[in-house]
């Protein structure tokens, strides 16, 4: 049955005593009890309507609700995985779930930080929350996004999530009888609100201050739908959260970026049908089908194995002198001197950029590395789970960083990422992220090695020579993955979410003079509207970073983002934000236009 849907946009949902959070929600016109589904985030009026419109028709009274500190929310904005947003999740839960119109059974779904708030929320174990479908979430802050390996994060971190939280801090109330009062309240908050750049300036590698940011999986008891993909920066936090949940679960992972299934190039799917059957099964008393789903890359088909990781037997390959990367163990001694300008060229798969960012062919990045390469393959090669590479680094050796990377090779010299990893302490064993990829008969498989993953990582102050004695990669590998029984749904060619407005721009330039590497993003989007009739006619986007080969230390990068909003009265409100980091300084600035009018201007300088 598809319901008709009521919407009540700026509803007030009380946390505690003195606290309520502003909400919409959206309820499936019927004189019966429901379930219902929440959605955390922080920042709901860029999510657009329908995800939640989507639920509601299928029965649940869908409520998405902004963290404190943005909007209409009262309260300051809370450090990203503050453990008491956990506590504000279950309140929210508690709440919908006494409404006279709802079961008292709740789902809880969310993409990216709103299923890092599913995810915290879970954790807490509030007693009505009986299901959880968290797509591309992350558990840690300073691992999955700022620091990932314990290593200065580059553009990934600094682009999108930092970027997109100015924006919603922001954006001011556009509705309510309060409208004013609010909007005083607002603007006094956003003239005094750290920012999450700079907080995550402050606080470096390694600092204390991350660790109560972690989030346990291992204690959520609510029946979980995990959904990830195998080119999303929060892969590996996907699967090991799947792992860990004791509760009745399911997987699915596809060959995605940081984006909805829906959205996907390759292999797209109807995630949020998926979440549909999962809560239907798991809020209405009947359960549903649990199982693993993955897509296995190189054969592009679909896989059923019965667990994660699938048996596997383990495979060592060397490098050796001369002969690339042979099977079993071997000794190697090679140095050269690192370039910081490789790792363009694999794409923007460990970024959040949504659907720009396939790998590309980084064959001239595997150049300006250390990098070996087996013989043709005879047989298909199936790798799955995660991978080791050990290294033994010789006395000229002086990074102080390493970066693995495995790549396919084919017939023409195309190389494509797999997986990669890192270590902030040189020689240590390198853990890849999680794959599962088939390296084909005629393809070679390839390892390597470098220091620098620019722009995924900042680059290091000064050029290093990576020497090496000996270097070895393990293995899993599964003869077999049982085919999938049936296909996927594949998503309606207009499935309603945000488009371009014109072509986005991914562009990478050399200056073979100068010896450095630029790279160029930006989209322009619209049509994106808000429950309460405004409408988000244009969104912008665009960053820049560079590094030169002689001066890494001088690395840059800029980022500016905006949106311009229209109110059914036809109030403009404008909201603008940038980010310019330049070597160890950088400053972050954001201001707010109504009508052309300056209301809010900030400015934090970062250094």
């Amino acid at each position: 049955m598809k319901y008709e849907v009521d919407t009540f946009p700026g509803i007030r949902v009380p946390v505690d005593e003195e606290t309520s959070l502003a909400g919409d929600l959206y309820r499936p016109r019927t004189a019966e009890p429901v379930p219902g589904i929440v959605t955390f985030h922080y920042g709901r009026r860029t999510l657009g309507v329908r995800c939640f419109r989507f639920f509601a028709e299928a029965g649940f009274a869908t409520l998405v609700v902004d963290c404190r500190g943005i909007g209409e929310s009262d309260g300051m904005p809370r450090e990203p995985l503050d453990p008491r947003e956990g506590e504000d999740g279950a309140a929210i839960i508690s709440w919908l779930a006494g409404q006279p119109w709802c079961t008292g059974e709740i789902g809880m779904w969310g993409f990216s930080g709103g299923a890092a708030l599913t995810l915290l929320t879970a954790s807490r174990r509030p007693p009505e929350l009986k299901a959880i479908v968290p797509v591309m979430g992350f558990t840690s802050w300073e691992r999955d996004l700022v620091h990932p390996g314990g290593i200065r994060g580059g553009i990934g971190f600094y682009m999108l999530p930092c970027i997109e939280k100015m924006l919603n801090d922001f954006l001011p109330p556009m509705l309510g009888p309060d409208l004013e009062v609010r909007r005083k309240v607002w603007r006094e908050r956003a003239e005094v609100m750290d920012s999450w750049i700079a907080d995550a300036w402050r606080h470096g590698p390694g600092d204390p201050d991350w660790r109560p940011r972690d989030v346990d999986t291992s204690t959520i008891a609510a029946p979980a739908l995990c959904i990830g993909g195998w080119l999303d920066l929060c892969r590996a936090t996907m699967l090991d959260t799947y792992r860990k949940i004791a509760a009745p679960k399911s997987l699915v992972v596809g060959p995605w970026l940081h984006d909805l299934p829906e959205n996907a190039a390759l292999a797209p799917v109807e995630s949020l049908s998926m979440a549909r059957d999962w809560f239907g099964g798991w809020l209405r008393g009947s359960g549903s089908e649990t199982g693993v789903r993955v897509y296995v890359q190189g054969e592009n088909r679909w896989a059923e194995p019965e667990t994660w990781p699938p048996p596997a037997r383990r495979v060592t390959f060397s490098a050796a002198p001369g002969r690339g990367l042979v099977p079993g163990a071997a000794e190697v001694v090679v140095s050269r001197l690192t370039d910081p300008t490789a790792g363009l060229l694999g794409g923007l798969w460990t970024m959040p950029i949504s659907d720009l960012g396939y790998p590309l062919d980084q064959h001239d990045d595997d150049q300006r590395s250390l990098s070996f390469s087996t013989a043709p393959l005879a047989e298909p090669l199936r790798i799955t789970g995660t991978a080791l590479v050990t290294l033994e680094l010789a006395d000229v050796s002086t990074v102080r960083r390493c970066v693995a990377k495995l790549a396919d090779v084919d017939e023409q010299g195309r190389s494509t990422v797999i997986a990669n990893g890192l270590s902030a302490e040189p020689g240590q064993p390198i853990t890849l992220d999680p794959s599962c990829h088939t390296v084909l008969p005629g393809h070679r498989l390839r390892l390597v090695l470098s220091d620098g993953d620019f722009p995924r990582l900042w680059p290091a102050p000064a050029r290093e020579v990576l020497g090496i004695r000996a270097a070895r990669v393990e293995l899993s590998i599964s003869d077999t993955l049982p085919p999938a029984e049936r296909p996927y749904p594949t998503p309606a060619r207009d499935r309603g979410m945000l488009k371009f407005a014109q072509r986005p721009v991914w562009r990478i330039s050399r200056d073979h003079v100068a010896e450095g590497v630029t790279l160029e993003l930006s989209a322009n989007q619209r049509r994106l509207y808000t429950p309460d009739g405004a409408r988000i006619s244009e969104r912008t986007f665009g960053a820049t970073a560079r590094v030169g080969m002689d001066d890494p230390a001088s690395a840059s990068m800029t980022v500016h983002a905006g949106f311009r909003l229209e109110s059914e009265e036809g109030e403009e409100v404008v909201v603008r934000a940038g980010i310019a980091i330049d070597g160890a300084e950088g400053v972050a600035t954001a201001e707010t236009l109504i009508d052309e009018r300056p209301v809010v201007q900030r400015e934090w300088h970062l250094g």
